[in-house]
């Protein structure tokens, strides 16, 4: 069996996991089935072994059960989604009428009828009116402009897969903030702490700042565990394979760099998390709640794809001194 080898990345954050997540993985079934989301057996099934529920149970650990649930349903909603319109290569179109749709059910609270995407638009709608429900209008207003700006970055990646070429690194780092969906997945923080911070203070540069590098540092972990994924599925976005093609590195070389990026920012986010809150002056307390989830993000998502998710098609073997070692599982399509 082939194995992959990751070194070690530094996440001195704690892990935690909310007790909440037997419950909120049983609802998120019912729902993805509700809506029909996973429509064919084989879709089904690499729904269950992606263990969204886990993912988000680690991230938002702190949340009740209700916004949980909601936020469980729309990371779902971003994976299946993002699934979805990688398949759109070729069709630029299709992936432009797919982008409208969405943000239709955004902007006008409604489901287009006659669409191959409606059940992902029914579904789309569900999680926003419980979102409307719950959260002031300034948010939402921030959630849609951040939902808009994801699936503009989405458009140049369909861009890149239908012309067959592959971004320029430095492209490719200015845009993955935007690609990885964690702008509007960050507005949920404080949807699930139900602390609302006012725009003057989240776009202080030291916020804005730290924001961007807990994204970098999720990104670069996403894209170690799924290189060989997309590597199979011709898939160019990915900075383990950009590295190895632009720098004409071995792929141990590229996963070494890739890795090395990975603890810098986590080293230099816990530098402007100190920063921020000795130089803030109001409302640290919501900062402190913001910053915590942050840091959420960066350690939940790291053992997600370690020790939960079948998504990227690794399973954890053993863990040695310096890193991780994974045996491949190859799933199934």
């Amino acid at each position: 069996m082939e194995q992959l080898r990751l070194p070690q990345i530094y996440c001195p954050f704690p892990a935690s996991i909310s007790r909440f997540v037997d419950e909120v993985n049983a609802h998120n079934i019912y729902w993805v089935q509700q809506f029909d989301l996973a429509p064919s057996p084989p879709l089904f099934a690499a729904y269950r072994k992606a263990r969204f529920p886990w993912f988000v149970s680690r991230i938002y650990h702190t949340a009740s059960y209700l916004e949980l649930c909601i936020a469980c349903d729309f990371c779902t909603w971003l994976f299946l989604v993002d699934d979805i319109l990688e398949k759109t290569a070729d069709d630029q179109a299709g992936h432009a009428q797919a982008v409208t749709e969405m943000l239709h059910v955004l902007q006008h609270n409604k489901v287009p009828l006659f669409s191959e995407y409606v059940n992902l638009a029914a579904a789309l709608k569900d999680i926003w009116e419980r979102l409307q429900a719950i959260c002031p209008p300034a948010w939402q207003r921030r959630f849609i402009g951040n939902m808009k700006t994801l699936f503009d970055a989405t458009a140049w990646e369909a861009r890149n897969r239908s012309l067959g070429q592959l971004p320029s690194i430095a492209e490719y780092i200015s845009m993955r903030p935007f690609t990885s969906a964690m702008y509007p997945c960050i507005d949920l923080i404080e949807m699930v702490e139900q602390t609302w911070l006012p725009d003057e203070v989240l776009q202080q540069d030291l916020v804005q700042k730290l924001v961007l590098i807990c994204i970098e540092a999720v990104c670069w972990v996403n894209d170690l565990v799924s290189f060989e994924k997309e590597q199979r599925e011709n898939e160019p976005h990915n900075m383990v394979l950009l590295l190895r093609e632009e720098h004409h590195l071995s792929p141990f070389d590229a996963i070494r760099e890739v890795t090395e990026v990975c603890n810098e920012s986590i080293r230099h986010f816990m530098f402007l998390e100190k920063k921020l809150l000795s130089s803030a002056k109001g409302g640290q307390a919501y900062l402190q709640h913001y910053i915590m989830g942050l840091r959420s993000w960066i350690r939940g998502n790291l053992d997600w794809c370690i020790f939960d998710t079948e998504r990227y098609g690794l399973k954890l073997a053993r863990q040695e001194e310096g890193g991780l070692v994974f045996s491949k599982l190859f799933l199934e399509e």
